[in-house]
């Protein structure tokens, strides 16, 4: 019922029940996490914190900044230099398109701000939006991280577990430095691509799903194909729209934008 009103609202399930059953059900329409009593309050704190963070990062728009006497905002694309006049063409070239999305660049460049962009501007911008740091979780955790798993399909699973993919049903799902997945959850991302479905670790029920992908990485990911160290299918896969965000030594006087654009913020923030 609550998301009829809005799919985007993450919403916690709290539950005594402990095998979870109503929660799981719960999980797999679109719930956001699920909490067992008696609660742990600081896990309670925690998780509130990211379903506000995660809910913030749909709502609020990113925006290009053409007014620098306007508001300070830090979820703005700054730059008005040539290479990111073609960031901005591309985004609205792919946005309403259903085709995944792989954004190329160096750290720092502002990768997560151009896929929030693409959400915001498609036909899915009434569903949910989740990102993925594949560089941040651990290899033995990231596939469950994505795909979920079953209780008792490895140790320290106690419960069913409802993934990325499966909670981002008819949104967007971001895939940060995707260059750093193993090769099975390689092989696993690029039967998704090609059905969308998959199986839970540990399970052997067919999911279906409907999520779009946006990927980034600041690896080459053509030279991993070459040397084996990336699947050379899954790359063309992910490689549908690319969209290259240039370093700021590449984009000229953006450099002078971006000082004044923080100093406004910085200045106020520190009174």
């Amino acid at each position: 019922a609550i998301h009829q009103l809005d799919a985007r609202v993450p919403t916690i399930v709290i539950t005594a029940d402990d095998t979870a059953g109503t929660a799981i059900e719960a999980m797999k329409v679109g719930a956001f996490d699920y909490l067992l009593k008696p609660l742990d309050f600081n896990q309670v704190r925690s998780l509130v914190t990211r379903a506000v963070e995660i809910r913030r990062l749909m709502r609020v728009p990113v925006s290009l900044q053409m007014d620098l006497d306007g508001p300070e905002r830090i979820d703005l694309l700054v730059g008005r230099s040539p290479a990111m006049q073609e960031v901005y063409k591309a985004i609205g070239r792919v946005a309403a398109r259903n085709v995944t999305v792989l954004i190329h660049g160096e750290s720092g460049t502002g990768k997560e701000l151009v896929d929030r962009a693409i959400y915001q501007h498609s036909p899915r911008a009434a569903g949910r939006f989740l990102a993925v740091n594949c560089a941040a979780i651990p290899e033995a955790l990231l596939e469950s991280e994505l795909f979920g798993h079953e209780k008792g399909s490895f140790t320290g699973a106690d419960s069913k577990r409802i993934g990325k993919f499966e909670q981002c049903s008819g949104g967007t799902l971001f895939l940060d430095e995707v260059g750093d997945m193993s090769p099975m959850v390689q092989s696993k991302v690029l039967r998704l691509l090609q059905e969308q479905r998959f199986e839970r670790v540990g399970g052997n029920e067919t999911i279906e799903t409907d999520v779009r992908i946006v990927a980034a990485t600041n690896r080459d990911l053509e030279s991993m194909v070459a040397d084996g160290k990336f699947r050379g299918d899954l790359y063309w896969r992910l490689n549908g729209f690319p969209i290259h965000l240039p370093p700021l030594r590449q984009r000229g006087d953006d450099v002078i934008l971006l000082l004044e654009h923080y100093l406004k913020i910085f200045s106020r923030e520190l009174n």
